[in-house]
C-alpha cells in the first residue's frame, strides 16, 4: 500500500500543469530548430517566431498557474530554468549559424 502511495504522490508532481507546460516547452525546441534552419521564405522565419510565441506562453503561463493554484513542485522547481536556458541557447546558436537574409 505505501509503494502505491509513493507513486501516486510521484505521478502527481510529475504531471502537474505547470510541469507538462514545461515538458511541452522542451519539445518545441527541436520544432523550432527544424523550421529555421530549414526556412526558405519569410513565412518559414514567420512560423519560427510563432513556435518562440508559444513557447514563451508556456513559460509565462506555468509559472502562474504555478504559484496561484499551489502547484510549485521540487521537479519543476529545477526543471523550468532548465528549459529556460535550453531554449535560449537554441535560440543562440540559431541566430549564430543561420540569421535571416
Amino acid at each position: 500500500m505505501t509503494q502505491q502511495k509513493n507513486t501516486q504522490s510521484l505521478n502527481k508532481e510529475i504531471f502537474t500543469v505547470p510541469n507538462i507546460l514545461v515538458y511541452i516547452r522542451v519539445l518545441l525546441i527541436p520544432v523550432f530548430v527544424y523550421i529555421y534552419v530549414h526556412a526558405s521564405c519569410d513565412k518559414d522565419y514567420y512560423m519560427a517566431l510563432a513556435v518562440m510565441v508559444v513557447a514563451f506562453l508556456t513559460d509565462f503561463f506555468d509559472g502562474k498557474i504555478a504559484r496561484r493554484f499551489n502547484m510549485v513542485t521540487d521537479l519543476g522547481k529545477v526543471l523550468d530554468p532548465i528549459a529556460d536556458k535550453l531554449y535560449q541557447f537554441s535560440v543562440a546558436i540559431c541566430l549564430m549559424f543561420n540569421s535571416p537574409k
